[in-house]
């Protein structure tokens, strides 16, 4: 399974976990993130049903590797098909370091043993609110 994501990070940051995403974007990158454009590849991917619309963000391949090394529990993650949006994102926004990564992967093993209708339901109805209500940022 390939996942296409635009590239909205500078090529030396890639495979990097970054702290912070504001130098590492690039100029057209900054936009497609305000604008969530940036998930519109996303969208082919569901339609092919290699993603889902609820479920775990995949990670880089980089970062997968560094977290599995870590020895943490990856593969009840991978049980599922990666999402658009999931419970990591809605608590997490565009936290991105190694231990906001490690409670993503928490959050998404719960997603995954505790996910229902609703459950998706309602990470929908919050992923809405969060994009409108930020409007992007």
């Amino acid at each position: 399974m390939v996942v296409w994501k635009y590239r909205t990070i500078k090529m030396e940051f890639e495979g990097v976990i970054p702290s912070e995403y504001a130098k590492e974007t690039t100029l057209i990158g900054e936009v497609l993130r305000k604008t969530h454009l940036d998930e519109f590849p996303q969208a082919v991917n569901i339609i092919k049903n290699d993603m889902s619309i609820v479920g775990p963000r995949p990670f880089s391949s980089t970062e997968r590797n560094q977290l599995i090394s870590e020895n943490l529990n990856f593969s009840l993650r991978e049980s599922v098909k990666p999402g658009i949006t999931g419970l990591a994102q809605i608590q997490y926004d565009h936290e991105n370091d190694t231990e906001s990564a490690k409670r993503k992967l928490c959050l998404d093993s719960i997603y995954v043993l505790n996910a229902t209708f609703n459950t998706d339901l309602q990470i929908l109805a919050k992923t809405f609110l969060h994009v409108m209500g930020r409007k992007g940022e």
